[in-house]
């Protein structure tokens, strides 16, 4: 099954540069397009897809915006947000607004990657090794420490795939819940 993408941009041009780009990949499908952010919300409630690309400056409702709105419904939605205005700053919107990723407009190549590491991230590969969690359980003094690692454990794996978060980030919010605990 294809991975379905909706691309959400207020220029026509741009949107059929980035449908070409995309639908290159046989594994992409572009299921939908939106013109700004208020439609692009409507569209992802009725499109379901797995991947948004977002534009920032658009009419009627802008792209953090939308972002925002659409998190709140499709909270597993990957949103790429597709902009001429990067900087340190928008990526530090774009995190709080549910946006994974952003991509300059300028480097269309970074587009398709970054679009195929959230799909893998998010369906993993036959091929790709499993992700694992591992907490040495004898670094654990007492029973009702090993019982707090062992559930966190058991509860960082399988958080694991769609949390986006390292899995050493994982291991290191685990060992210090049982520091806590100690």
């Amino acid at each position: 099954m294809p991975t379905r993408i909706l691309i959400v941009d207020d220029h026509k041009s741009a949107m059929r540069g980035i449908r070409s780009l995309l639908e290159a990949n046989p594994e992409w499908e572009v299921c939908g397009e939106a013109v700004n952010g208020q439609e692009a919300l409507a569209r992802a409630n009725e499109l379901h897809p797995d991947v948004i690309v977002l534009d920032l400056a658009m009419p009627v409702m802008n792209g953090l915006r939308a972002a925002q709105e659409i998190t709140k419904v499709l909270p597993t939605v990957a949103i790429v947000l597709y902009t001429l205005y990067s900087s340190t700053q928008v990526e530090l919107e774009a995190k709080k607004h549910g946006i994974r990723k952003v991509v300059e407009k300028t480097h269309s190549s970074d587009l398709v990657s970054t679009i195929q590491e959230l799909v893998d991230k998010r369906i993993p590969r036959a091929d790709a090794t499993p992700q694992a969690v591992e907490i040495p359980l004898a670094a654990v003094a007492s029973s009702a420490s090993q019982t707090a690692v062992t559930s966190l454990s058991a509860q960082a794996i399988a958080a694991a795939p769609d949390s986006g978060l390292p899995h050493v980030f994982l291991e290191q919010q685990a060992r210090t819940s049982v520091k806590g605990h100690g």
